[in-house]
């Protein structure tokens, strides 16, 4: 886990949601906003910790 890849997961899950929401698909897809949400701010952070986590040694944390 990166400090940017916590901050991209936060930024992109809180996105999705305020979309999920905006666009309706709430109704639309009987999906409540956080399931969304979640995945992508999971996926955000996860590929983002793996661009930034370069210099980073295990066992150094």
């Amino acid at each position: 886990m990166t400090g940017a890849g916590a901050v991209a997961g936060l930024v992109a899950g809180a996105g999705v949601v305020m979309a999920w929401i905006a666009s309706g698909l709430n109704d639309a897809t009987g999906v409540y906003e956080i399931i969304p949400g979640f995945v992508a701010a999971w996926l955000e952070f996860w590929g983002m910790s793996l661009v930034t986590a370069k210099d980073i040694v295990p066992g150094n944390a």
